[in-house]
């Protein structure tokens, strides 16, 4: 089962393990009905509405949209040979009929740094020759929260995003876990990740005979 509960459940800490399953397992799976009102919801409340957009403007028409192409852990160097070895998502998303690529950094329980995450995801973005292109940030509510309440301290990532948004070349959009799972239909899934993101290291851990 991808989505167990119990107490008993052995379950990875890591990002990676998290974002396999919400996004291939559930939100993006077009074998889970309901795979053309979750692609709808994310590119208008989450993408085009989104109350935390920086840098330019989007300015694409999300009407239409029938699928969305996804993959992970992609490498700028899939695209050009001379970048970098660095990942340029953690999730790529890909939208043929805006030829629009989004790629979204994760974060669970790290935190997220501006010169890493934001500037340095951006350069390796710049490879890509797709005609859009949008740059998310996936966080929970509580570090968008803690990013925010540190605004006056200083090298404060949230005020430095604040700073630089004008030299940014794409949207830059913070998403947060806790609003993409309340637009989960199922709401065994729903309950199932609103857990997990509440869990702190000690709570992966097992006493294993």
């Amino acid at each position: 089962m991808l989505f167990g509960a119990t107490p008993h459940v052995m379950e990875s800490e890591k990002e990676r393990n998290l974002y396999y399953k919400f996004f291939a397992g559930y939100f993006f799976n077009e074998l889970v009905l309901g795979y053309q009102n979750r692609i709808n919801v994310f590119l208008e409340r989450h993408i085009f509405d989104s109350p935390l957009k920086f840098g330019p403007n989007i300015a694409i028409n999300f009407t239409h949209v029938n699928k969305i192409y996804i993959t992970f852990d992609y490498h700028a160097y899939l695209i050009d040979e001379k970048s970098d070895r660095g990942e340029v998502a953690d999730v790529l998303l890909f939208e043929p009929k805006n030829d629009l690529i989004i790629s979204i950094e994760v974060k669970f329980l790290t935190d997220w740094k501006f010169e890493k995450d934001v500037l340095k995801n951006l350069e390796r973005l710049k490879v890509f020759k797709n005609k859009n292109k949008i740059q998310c940030l996936l966080i929970t509510e509580q570090k968008l929260k803690n990013s925010q309440n540190k605004i006056k301290q200083p090298g404060s990532n949230y005020k430095k995003l604040i700073n630089n948004q004008t030299t940014l070349e794409f949207p830059f959009i913070v998403l947060t876990w806790d609003a993409l799972f309340r637009d989960c239909e199922n709401q065994n899934i729903k309950v199932f990740f609103e857990k997990h993101i509440k869990m702190g290291r000690d709570d992966f851990r097992k006493n294993m005979p």
